[in-house]
C-alpha cells in the first residue's frame, strides 16, 4: 500500500469500526473472553495496543539504523503475553487510552515518517489495517449483542 492518505483512511475507519464496538458493549461484557478462547474486547484492545506500539518501534529502530534485525521480534514475541496480562489487569478505562495512544502513535509515525519508507516497507504498514480488521471482526461476532461475525467498515466499502 503505497499512499498514505488511503492507509490512513482505511486505519482511521477501522478504528471508527473498534469504537462503535466499545460504545455498544456493557461495561461488563467488555472484560468478558471471547467465544472458543479468542481474546474479549479488553483482551484485544491491549493486544492491538502491543503490536501497533511494537510496529512503531521497530520501524523508529529501523529508520534510525539501530537493532531492527530478527532478534527485536524475538524479544517483543517473548514479552508479549506477560505485558497483555499486565493490560489486562488495569481498568478498561486505561486499556482503551492506550489502544487510543498506540493508534494515534502509529498515525504520528505515518505521518511522519511515510517518505523515509521503503516501497515494502509502505506496504507493511497494511498489515496493522488487516490485524484491526481481523479482531474488530472477531469482535463482532462474539460481543453480546452483535448480529454477525462482520461489521463493515467504511474502508471495506470503498474497497
Amino acid at each position: 500500500m503505497e499512499d498514505l492518505n488511503k492507509l490512513l483512511f482505511k486505519l482511521r475507519a477501522e478504528d471508527r469500526q473498534m469504537r462503535v464496538l466499545v460504545q455498544r458493549t456493557s461495561d461488563s461484557a467488555r472484560e468478558l473472553d471471547g467465544r472458543d478462547g479468542r481474546l474479549g474486547l479488553k483482551a484485544t484492545l491491549a493486544h492491538l495496543t502491543l503490536w501497533d506500539g511494537f510496529a512503531v518501534r521497530f520501524f523508529e529502530a529501523k529508520l534510525a539504523g539501530g537493532d531492527a534485525d530478527a532478534s527485536v521480534f524475538t524479544r517483543f514475541e517473548t514479552s508479549r503475553r506477560h505485558e497483555r496480562e499486565r493490560l489486562c489487569r488495569l481498568p478498561f478505562s486505561d486499556v482503551f487510552a492506550a489502544y487510543e495512544r498506540a493508534t494515534a502513535d502509529l498515525e504520528s509515525f505515518l505521518r511522519r515518517r511515510w517518505s523515509d519508507l521503503s516501497v515494502k516497507e509502505r506496504r507493511d504498514f497494511a498489515i496493522p489495517v488487516r490485524h484491526h480488521k481481523h479482531h474488530r471482526q472477531l469482535l463482532a461476532g462474539d460481543l453480546p449483542g452483535s448480529e454477525s461475525g462482520s461489521v463493515p467498515s467504511e474502508a471495506e466499502a470503498e474497497a
